[in-house]
């Protein structure tokens, strides 16, 4: 059933990896200039934009405990709860431990890099419902892709590539408590 299940979520990665590079294939350069971007509904802004007109994203260290993500700014705290595997694997990236077989975001680390895709940034970017939402800004040349991305996975990644992680401020000073 293990093997079952291994072979499953690794052709996930790898099916996510191909949809993830024929998007590449059909951009065409930046993103689009803000005078185009008003016009557009907005799913289709890009992260880089969103930077320029909406929420502020601030750097943030990411500590990680048995059951939970810390993210941190200064002396703001908000934790994240979510699964041990997933903990684990995003403790793995950042003391860059690989086991003997890669597991799904190593997998998709070494699609990313065999490919020369750059992870320019991950971004925790709203707070819904309970439910955090994250982004990725992936770069091939002069050609980017914004993907929205479950944070525990972004986060995992993240670790892999040394991606500098954001946050949306209002979610840190919403969700965010003393730690000082």
């Amino acid at each position: 059933m293990k093997k079952v299940f291994l072979v499953l979520a690794i052709t996930m990665v790898a099916v996510a990896g191909i949809i993830a590079l024929q998007k590449f294939s059909q951009l065409s350069g930046p993103p689009t200039p803000s005078s185009v971007i008003e016009n557009l509904p907005p799913e289709k802004i890009s992260l880089i934009e969103k930077e320029k007109q909406g929420p502020q994203y601030v750097s943030i260290d990411v500590e990680v405990g048995p059951d939970r993500v810390i993210l941190k700014r200064n002396c703001t705290v908000v934790a994240v709860s979510t699964s041990r595997s997933k903990a684990f694997s995003i403790k793995k990236g950042a003391l860059n431990v690989t086991e003997m077989r890669p597991d799904a975001h190593d997998l998709l680390n070494d699609i990313l890099s065999g490919y020369d895709i750059v992870v320019e940034k991950v971004v925790i970017d709203a707070y819904v419902n309970g439910i955090f939402y994250a982004r990725m800004l992936l770069k091939k040349g002069d050609q980017y892709l914004d993907l929205d991305a479950r944070p525990s996975d972004a986060l995992a990644i993240a670790a892999r590539l040394h991606t500098p992680v954001f946050a949306n401020e209002e979610i840190l000073n919403a969700l965010g408590t003393n730690a000082c």
